[in-house]
């Protein structure tokens, strides 16, 4: 709201723009509230929270987008696409206040503020926040790739070939992360349901890995257009090591609880 507020003379449709943030927020409001566990002093808190956690993601976006000192770039309808970051983020704001609201209704007993259920719960709220980071870049990923090209200060890296090369890496990598958030949550899902030890987690791990080992390799072929991306790959093949090793101590500890129960 406050970049569209801070645009409107200089940004064509930012009085579009402003006029479907209060659309969303009234509807995002109108929604939540009906939901009982979020009337509550409680429920209402983590409302308004997720909500200013969204704003501030949105403006903080769109700052970064738009905001070039001491004017304001002005896009136009190229710019359109841009009107789906609010709703991913109202979207996700509202999935993180309906999950606190409806744990927070079913606790008989007081809790500490920070334990090993709240650590899962909050682990499961940056897995759907980068799911709604990756949607953005997939919308925009014509736009984040063009300006990529247009201010790297990389010699030769303004050509079609390169802009072909941006798109194909930018869309498989980003179906390699949807593959591993999905993987992450339901891993996160079993340890919050207290089936730690299950070969369904050791399923989800390798497959995790197997995404980093991807990515990693796909950064590593992207290198002979642009050499940075080479440490995107060390990046990403070291995140799948961690990955392949967690899953390796899964692994034993199912293989040890198995015996000990055949022991008892």
């Amino acid at each position: 709201m406050l970049t569209a507020i801070l645009a409107l003379r200089d940004i064509r449709g930012a009085g579009l723009w402003l006029v479907f943030w209060f659309a969303l927020a009234a509807l995002y409001f109108a929604l939540l509230l009906g939901v009982r566990p979020l009337r509550k002093r409680a429920g209402t808190k983590t409302t308004l929270l997720a909500f200013a956690a969204a704003e501030v993601f949105t403006d903080l976006v769109w700052a970064g987008v738009c905001g070039y000192q001491p004017v304001y770039r002005n896009y136009g309808v190229a710019a359109v696409y841009g009107l789906a970051l609010w709703p991913v983020a109202l979207a996700a704001a509202a999935a993180a206040a309906l999950v606190w609201g409806r744990r927070n209704s079913q606790k008989k007993e007081r809790n500490p503020m920070w334990s090993e259920q709240n650590s899962i719960s909050l682990s499961k709220l940056a897995v759907l926040l980068f799911a709604g980071a990756v949607a953005v870049c997939d919308v925009a990923g014509w736009w984040l790739v063009n300006w990529f090209l247009r201010t790297s200060r990389y010699q030769g890296i303004n050509d079609a070939a390169h802009l072909v090369w941006g798109l194909v890496t930018l869309y498989i990598a980003s179906a390699a992360a949807w593959v591993l958030l999905y993987h992450l949550y339901r891993l996160l899902t079993n340890i919050e349901a207290e089936r730690v030890f299950e070969t369904d987690n050791v399923r989800h791990l390798r497959a995790a890995s197997w995404c980093c080992i991807a990515v990693a390799a796909l950064c590593l072929g992207g290198a002979v257009f642009y050499l940075p991306m080479a440490l995107v790959s060390m990046a990403a093949a070291f995140m799948g090591l961690i990955v392949r090793i967690i899953k390796n101590v899964f692994v034993r500890a199912i293989g040890m609880k198995a015996e000990l129960d055949l022991t008892i």
